[in-house]
């Protein structure tokens, strides 16, 4: 489960005979956090050993992806990555991309949602009231995104792209469970995540879960969220892949 630097792998004779590692480029809840943890204890299972998280967040996952290059190619080192291996590069971030890594497999895909903060002044119900306000009141709204060049960074600009809204825009150093942090506390109306870094905040009544910038609708019991696009916005933001 994850990249691995290219490279030979020394591999024992009975492989694995020590804990792994596995290199998130995230913080703790976020939504790669979020859904490699329990790969990774189905991946010891497996294997026999304990298959340990390290999270190393920051700079658009690339301070991650750099432990991951750097790591020994003994199969002791592995890693999560996602579409961010490219946006970091193109940014100039970091200086690997798919290329220096071997992908061993893909796990499942994310797709962005809008949420909104239920302790703000405006305590919006749905989609269209946030995005009537926001056209009304341009520049006045807060909404938390991850890092610019971050996968959910670039979802919240189609969103503001598509719909035309104008709100101050604030990128955090993490990625969706900073997002969530900052709408739950009320200090952004709203943020661009996922329902997995946003869930148990959704289930808690923090944060209210106002449309998916996705193809297709959430599954049960989210079905009833509508998507932006079928609202009649251009603002669809491809599923973000996550490697392994």
């Amino acid at each position: 489960m994850g990249f691995v630097h290219q490279g030979l792998l020394q591999a024992a004779e009975k492989y694995p005979v020590k804990p792994i590692e596995c290199i998130v480029g995230v913080e703790a809840g976020a939504d790669g956090d979020v859904i490699t943890r329990p790969i990774a204890q189905s991946l010891s299972q497996i294997l026999g050993q304990p298959v340990m998280i390290v999270n190393k967040p920051g700079a658009g996952s690339s301070i991650g992806y750099r432990e991951i290059y750097n790591a020994r190619a003994d199969g002791y080192s592995i890693g999560w990555g996602s579409a961010t291996i490219i946006t970091s590069k193109l940014q100039g971030v970091s200086p690997y991309d798919y290329h220096d890594f071997t992908q061993l497999g893909a796990f499942c895909t994310y797709f962005p949602i809008v949420i909104a903060s239920t302790r703000g002044k405006q305590n919006f119900k749905t989609i269209q009231e946030a995005i009537a306000y926001a056209k009304a009141h341009p520049g006045e709204l807060n909404m938390a995104t991850a890092g610019i060049g971050q996968s959910w960074w670039v979802a919240a600009m189609s969103f503001l792209g598509g719909t035309g809204v104008m709100v101050n825009t604030i990128p955090q150093a993490g990625a969706g469970a900073m997002v969530v942090a900052q709408v739950a506390g009320g200090h952004a109306e709203l943020g661009v995540a996922a329902l997995g870094s946003a869930k148990r905040m959704i289930e808690g009544g923090q944060v209210r879960y106002l449309a998916t910038l996705g193809e297709q609708r959430a599954p049960v019991p989210y079905d009833t969220i509508p998507t932006v696009k079928e609202l009649g916005y251009p603002a669809c933001a491809k599923p973000s892949l996550r490697l392994a």
